[in-house]
């Protein structure tokens, strides 16, 4: 028995493996969602290291733990929950688990890592999210896919026909391959969303990790989706798409009513989640104020005024679709005077959405 799939990587002066390797495989456990358009992402909820064999609790430390997915405080308490969560997690799975050729074994003390992690699904019908543990193991170059579920008396088990592992070898010199291997090909279950078809994993995803391995760059600049809790994201996304999905079908404009709509829903979702995290920093009870520069068809402000937050939209050109809205939406048909930084004193957020609107 094979691997699902392997790509030979070239590392040009050595410089960027092994810890490309890692750097890629972060990508996969952090943001899934950029290979896979079907997941909204995924929420690390604990990380740290479990001990290899049977001797030794070894819990992780308590500063090298993530709790809940993140976005908004209180990470003390989450680490510890997190701490006690991972620990009993790997203790009730670790009997369960051998792991079969081509899978590789752990390897020497000290050098595993756990990320508890559950992957969020896109859209409403998509299902629950789906848990996993993650055994990461730089010492033999592995990283172990461990999906998770229970029975019926609560006990947590391993769902052994998806496990998968990612291996990065040393082939001689600067070539390497990044090979990706099921413990069980033949009863493999893809659900279409969460676990693809084998030949996904075998073609997208191990083209996609080969690539970032050699390519991975440090960025200066801190990803904005990392401001909030993905899982929270998720939930309200779903929330407002439902509650505003008519607007699809009685779209009076002459653009996508799909794109446009649901691209608002977005932006909406992330501001009030990015408010009411702003709120609990600052000790706020007033919901803020805005005002958007270049509202266009005004959907962002209708969907903003109707979640609570005082504010109005501003553009050179009336949509037809203002008329549609209400009183309790505030659109303006108006231009801006350029140079007068005072225009709006009273507003606690400008939203602008295209650079000749912001500029």
């Amino acid at each position: 028995m094979g691997p699902v799939g392997m790509a030979v990587v070239r590392d040009a002066g050595g410089a960027a493996l092994p810890h490309g390797f890692w750097a890629a495989v972060r990508v996969w456990l952090e943001k899934p969602q950029v290979a896979n358009r079907r997941l909204c992402g995924a929420a690390v909820q604990a990380e740290g290291p479990v001990p290899v064999g049977e001797g030794g609790e070894a819990p992780p430390s308590l500063g090298d733990l993530r709790g809940g997915g993140g976005g908004g405080g209180g990470a003390g308490q989450e680490g510890r929950a997190g701490a006690v969560e991972l620990g009993r997690l790997w203790r009730e799975v670790r009997d369960q688990l051998v792991l079969p050729p081509p899978l590789t074994p752990w390897g020497r003390a000290g050098e595993l890592r756990a990320v508890l992690r559950m992957l969020l699904p896109r859209g409403r019908a998509a299902g629950p999210p789906v848990t996993e543990l993650v055994l990461q193991d730089v010492y033999n170059g592995t990283v172990t896919f461990l999906p998770l579920e229970q029975n019926s008396e609560g006990k947590c088990l391993i769902k052994k026909c998806n496990i998968y592992q990612i291996q990065l070898t040393h082939i001689k010199d600067e070539e390497w391959s990044v090979s990706v291997v099921a413990a069980f090909p033949e009863d493999w279950f893809s659900d279409g969303i969460a676990y693809p078809k084998l030949t996904w994993l075998g073609s997208e995803l191990l083209s996609k990790l080969a690539k970032w391995s050699v390519e991975q760059k440090p960025s200066e600049f801190k990803s904005t989706l990392s401001l909030i809790s993905v899982a929270k994201y998720n939930k309200v996304y779903q929330g407002l798409k439902e509650k505003y999905k008519e607007m699809v079908k009685v779209w009076p404009e002459v653009t996508d009513p799909e794109k446009f709509v649901y691209e608002d829903v977005a932006i909406a979702t992330y501001l009030l989640i990015l408010w009411e995290e702003e709120r609990k920093e600052k000790g706020l009870t007033k919901k803020q104020s805005f005002v958007d520069l270049g509202c266009g068809n005004g959907l962002l402000v209708h969907i903003l005024n109707n979640e609570g937050h005082p504010g109005r939209g501003i553009d050179v050109r009336r949509r037809k679709i203002w008329d549609m809205y209400g009183p309790g939406t505030h659109l303006e048909e108006s231009t801006i005077v350029p140079g007068d930084s005072h225009l709006f004193p009273d507003t606690d957020w400008l939203i602008g959405n295209h650079s000749d609107e912001l500029t």
